[in-house]
Order: C-alpha cells, then sequence, then structure tokens
C-alpha cells in the first residue's frame, strides 16, 4: 500500500475510534439519529408556519428543516474541525513535537479533514435512508446527486473559514467560544429552521454576502422552484466554488502564519 494511503488510513481509524470507541456505540449512533429525526418529526406536527411563508417553506415543514439540516451537516463540521484538531494537539503535547517536523503542518492539518468528511458523509447516508424509508422524506431521489456536488462545491469555502478561525486560537490561544457562538449563528441564520424572508431585506442581503451557509442552503431550496434552472444552479455553484477557493488561500495563508508564529512563542497558549 503506498505511504500516502497508508497516512489516510491511519487517520481514518483515529477519527473512527474516536467517535465509535466500542461496537455498540455504531448502533447507538444510528438510534440518536432516529430520536433526532423523531424529535424534528413531531416538531413539526406540533408546529404550523405562518400563511405568509407557506409558499417559501411548502406544507412539509419536517422536510423543509431535514433537508437544511442535511445540507449543512458537513460543511458546519469543517469549520470546527480544525479549531478541535488545534485544541487536541495542545492537550496531548504534541503542538511543540508537531512544529519542529520538517514537513508542512498546514497540509498536515488539511489532510485530518479527509476522514471527518467521510464518516459525515456516511452519517449523512443513514439519515437519508432512514427519512426515505420510514418518514416520507420530499426531497426528490434524483436531486440527491446535485445535493452532493453543491455541499463538495462549498467544501473550500468551509476549510478556509475553519482553517482562520484554527489560525486564530492558535495565534491567541483564546477565540473559541466566539468563533462557537458566530458559527451557531450564522448555521440558523442560514435558513435551516425558517426563512430568511423573515429578517429585512437589508439585513438578509448581509447575511447572504458574508455567509458560505446561505448561498448552499438557498441553492438547494430553489431546485425545486419552477424559474430555477439548470444554467442558474451553475451560475451559484460556480460563483460559490471561485468565492471558497479565495477564502480557502487566505486561510492557508493565515495558517502558515499562525504556525510561525507560534515556533516563537515563548510562552503556552491560554487553551
Amino acid at each position: 500500500m503506498p505511504n500516502f494511503l497508508k497516512k489516510y488510513k491511519l487517520l481514518f481509524l483515529k477519527e473512527f475510534r474516536e467517535l465509535y470507541p466500542t461496537r455498540s456505540a455504531i448502533f447507538t449512533q444510528i438510534l440518536g439519529e432516529m430520536g433526532t429525526i423523531l424529535l424534528y418529526w413531531f416538531t413539526a406536527k406540533a408546529i404550523s408556519p405562518k400563511l405568509e411563508f407557506t409558499e417559501k417553506m411548502g406544507n412539509d415543514y419536517f422536510s423543509y428543516v431535514m433537508l437544511g439540516e442535511l445540507t449543512l451537516l458537513i460543511p458546519a463540521t469543517l469549520l470546527y474541525h480544525y479549531t478541535k484538531t488545534i485544541k487536541t494537539l495542545f492537550r496531548d503535547d504534541v503542538l511543540d513535537y508537531l512544529n519542529t517536523q520538517p514537513y508542512n503542518k498546514t497540509l498536515f492539518l488539511l489532510e485530518s479533514v479527509f476522514p471527518v468528511t467521510l464518516l459525515k458523509g456516511v452519517q449523512m447516508t443513514v439519515t437519508l435512508i432512514l427519512l426515505y424509508l420510514f418518514f416520507n422524506f420530499k426531497f426528490p431521489l434524483t436531486q440527491i446527486p446535485i445535493l452532493i456536488i453543491a455541499i463538495i462545491t462549498s467544501l473550500p469555502a468551509f476549510i478556509g473559514l475553519g482553517l482562520i478561525a484554527s489560525a486564530i486560537i492558535l495565534r491567541w490561544g483564546r477565540g473559541e467560544r466566539v468563533i462557537i457562538m458566530i458559527s451557531n449563528s450564522a448555521y440558523i441564520l442560514a435558513g435551516v429552521y425558517f426563512p430568511t424572508d423573515v429578517f429585512p431585506k437589508s439585513f438578509t442581503l448581509i447575511i447572504d454576502w458574508v455567509s458560505p451557509f446561505n448561498n448552499l442552503l438557498k441553492s438547494i431550496r430553489k431546485l425545486n422552484t419552477p424559474d430555477y434552472n439548470f444554467i442558474l444552479l451553475i451560475q451559484d455553484l460556480s460563483q460559490m466554488f471561485f468565492s471558497g477557493i479565495i477564502l480557502f488561500i487566505v486561510g492557508y495563508l493565515i495558517m502558515e502564519l499562525s504556525f510561525k508564529r507560534v515556533i516563537h512563542r515563548k510562552k503556552s497558549l491560554l487553551i
């Protein structure tokens, strides 16, 4: 087996063992997913959207929320993944050792995202199977490939933002709570649980411009609208991808500078 495959295998096994320390943990994960879906199901049955937003949300509030959750599952994970990794490296006293090694530290961080993305992809697949089998999930199966392509297209943006967030932690040793608060707010404001039309138009324009969550989820929500076609979809995905590449480059450069700063640090991080 080539060395790079061995490396990715070790990264995958490490992440897998952290998520599933025992065999029963896999079964517990499936039960947990079913429990979460049931919670949304009964909540959706109890809550009726306001009449003026029915056109935006459709008659099935449950499918509306679950589509938002599924679309942002992997991007939201990547946004926090690098901060979690930096904290783990520091907690296990690996960060100082890592700084003495000749290989690229930022590249080392980037490679750690592959097993996380794969495992979250498996979780997303399990959730979709449960939704279609037991809950009459109203999202056409034929559009699942488009959903996957859209998520992949958005990954550079979220990886870049994740690198920027972790670089802040690495550079100053603090700021995690603020980062979590901002990312959670962006997640909710993207329209997972309600359409962004509830906000003033000027505010909606601002969050659409600054948040890749909004761009990704709006592209998926528009799939079933009559005036949305393939050309508009390609335009949205292209814009999301190329702006994501810029964020990725910025995040990569900031992370490189932060690692150089840590090498010369004379005191411990305050994590």
